[in-house]
């Protein structure tokens, strides 16, 4: 019997390998990538295309390898008739979601801008096409072939692993000893590539800020959201005793991980899915009062002594959702760009001027509508104007001279509040000089929302206000996966220079359902989102006010918490490659767990 059992153990494990690794190994990749990214040809790119990349790329080409393993596996299955769950009704309006998730997804690749970065990844996300699709199939097996709940033991087990590993690395860090610094993790990260052997790995994080193996702080929120409500049900749930103490470990060090990476967010998505737990807990509670009252004193207490023991962190939190750092919100030039061969400056105060400019034996300034102004000063022997707009605001316009390419230009300085402007006088138009030495056009830069609050979540309401507009066109199509780099304005010099973010690329929006809409269009959004819906309707029909008992109905509404905080810490998260993975594999545990439990009913 024992030999049977052990054979069946086998099999189980070797079946579910995969769906293992994605659990509990793709998170903790880290090797180093030299490759080329494509973008100096842009004009608001470096010079240099060379990008060297430690977390997404091994993890995409991994997540490549157990999608198409794991396809063949489905396809094997699906041949050979075994059961699966796709008969009911319930499982044909999940797969309509997926499949518009992925088709759209698909036909974006073919309307993207680099159709090649679309398809296979591409700079800072390596989250193609490719990693899609191996997200949904990683999601359709967890629904579709799982039948037993040593099944859901085994994949918890592995997911509690990886955390644990995830969390002790983020520890350490938050002790000061950062594993990126390391001689054995330099061998590591350069154990595939021989070309970068020689490389120094160094990344602009503090001492003490945690990003374990996860690329970001940020992304240590949203792992954290996920990751606790499974630990914490294994740990009361499980009937094994070794996975409760691996879990109990996993949840200490994740907390110290999430506490001491500064992630607002995944403090929000932690706080949803206690919200929802009370939720659960309200019927159960209600009945029980003796019960009920002792667990919301404790969770009061445990908060009160977490801000006890570092008084400083609700100060550092608030500060990092709603700062004004010097870069952001001291601006007098709020808008600077050319129309129409003049050069228009709009203010803080809500001035706007218009001028014309002209080249002979040197610049010649024409005001238009100069009745706006207090005041207008010209001298047309140094060739320097100044203008005095309402509220006092003084612009300065001024002649230099420049070179670019080997020649020599006359270049126009604006300058007011401290901030200055130049352009050069090239092919009879003004053309901006950034900071790369580029030369581009600026242009009024279609904006929406927060136009006093730009700084709001450290910087992302300015992200968010130039992703907006982009919005109406990606209904239907999107611009393809990892194309929000070429799709967001980049050449917003002047609104990039006053949210600090002048030198940044931005490649991610900051938002998981922003991301998604603007590469993958909205369809493919709201597939994504049908999913998610369609398993917390039939959560909550199964466990709510039910009073369950066991292992599967409790990790049932545990794994609910993790999806959800997850979604909750995505309103200013991307999805990345990190953490993503893990997502989809839960959700479709989670479904799993949903119909075994109704099954035991």
């Amino acid at each position: 019997m024992k030999t049977k059992e052990t054979i069946r153990e086998r099999k189980t494990m070797g079946t579910l390998l995969p769906v293992i690794l994605v659990l509990a190994v793709v998170p903790l990749v880290c090797i180093i990538h030299k490759y080329d990214s494509g973008l100096q040809s842009q004009p608001w790119f470096s010079q240099a295309g060379t990008v060297y990349d430690f977390f997404l790329y091994y993890k995409s080409r991994l997540l490549l390898v157990i999608g198409v393993v794991l396809a063949c596996m489905a396809g094997g299955y699906l041949y050979s008739k075994k059961e699966t769950v796709f008969r009911d009704d319930n499982s044909r309006f999940v797969m309509i979601c997926l499949g518009c998730f992925v088709a759209f997804s698909l036909v974006s690749v073919l309307f993207a801008y680099s159709p090649g970065e679309a398809f296979w990844g591409g700079y800072e996300q390596w989250e193609g096409f490719v990693v899609l699709f191996s997200y949904a199939v990683i999601f359709l097996f967890t629904y579709a072939f799982l039948h037993h709940e040593e099944e859901i033991y085994i994949l918890l087990g592995a997911f509690a692993l990886g955390a644990l590993i995830v969390g002790v690395l983020g520890a350490f860090q938050a002790a000061g000893y950062d594993y990126m610094k390391s001689g054995w993790m330099h061998a590591i990260l350069t154990s595939l590539e021989a070309s970068v052997l020689k490389v120094k790995v160094s990344l602009n994080f503090e001492e003490g800020m945690v990003y374990s193996t996860l690329y970001n702080p940020n992304y240590i929120g949203s792992y954290a959201a996920l990751v606790l409500p499974v630990m914490a049900g294994l740990v009361i749930w499980s009937k094994r005793i070794w996975l409760k103490a691996v879990a109990s470990l996993a949840v200490v060090v994740t907390l110290v991980s999430l506490y001491f990476s500064l992630s607002f967010t995944g403090f929000i998505g932690l706080g949803a899915s206690l919200v929802m737990l009370a939720v659960f807990c309200v019927p159960v509670l209600a009945k029980k009062p003796r019960i009920g009252i002792p667990v919301l004193g404790g969770l009061v207490a445990a908060a009160v002594l977490l801000i006890a023991v570092r008084p400083a962190f609700l100060d550092k939190m608030w500060n990092r959702l709603t700062q004004t750092t010097m870069a952001q919100g001291t601006h007098m030039i709020e808008e600077i760009f050319v129309r129409d061969g003049k050069l228009v400056v709009r203010t803080n105060a809500g001035g706007e001027t218009e001028i014309g400019v002209s080249y002979k034996d040197g610049f010649l300034y024409e005001v238009q509508d100069g009745q706006k102004y207090q005041a207008v000063e010209k001298n047309d022997v140094s060739h320097t104007m100044v203008l005095t707009l309402k509220d006092n605001e003084t612009l300065h316009f001024s002649q230099a001279s420049a070179e670019h390419e080997g020649k020599t230009y006359p270049m126009l300085i604006v300058s007011g509040g401290g901030d200055s402007w130049s352009f050069l006088w090239r092919k009879d138009q003004l053309i901006y000089q950034n900071i790369f030495g580029k030369l581009d056009e600026l242009q009024e830069i279609p904006h929406f929302g927060f136009e006093n609050n730009m700084s709001l979540a450290n910087g992302r309401g300015y992200i968010w206000s130039r992703t907006f507009p982009l919005l109406p066109k990606h209904i239907l199509v999107g611009a393809g996966a990892d194309n929000f780099v070429y799709e967001f304005p980049n050449h917003d010099y002047v609104g990039k220079r006053n949210n600090g973010f002048e030198a940044q690329i931005m490649s991610k929006p900051h938002n998981m359902y922003l991301q998604v809409w603007v590469q993958n269009g909205l369809i493919a959004l709201l597939g994504m989102l049908g999913i998610f819906l369609l398993y917390a309707v039939g959560t909550f029909r199964l466990y709510f006010a039910r009073g369950r008992k066991g292992f599967l109905p409790n990790m049932g509404i545990c794994v609910f918490l993790g999806i959800t905080g997850y979604m909750v810490a995505g309103l200013a998260n991307d999805a990345t490659i990190t953490v993503a993975p893990l997502y989809w594999a839960l959700l479709g545990i989670g479904f799993t767990i949903n119909r075994l439990a109704a099954a035991e009913k």
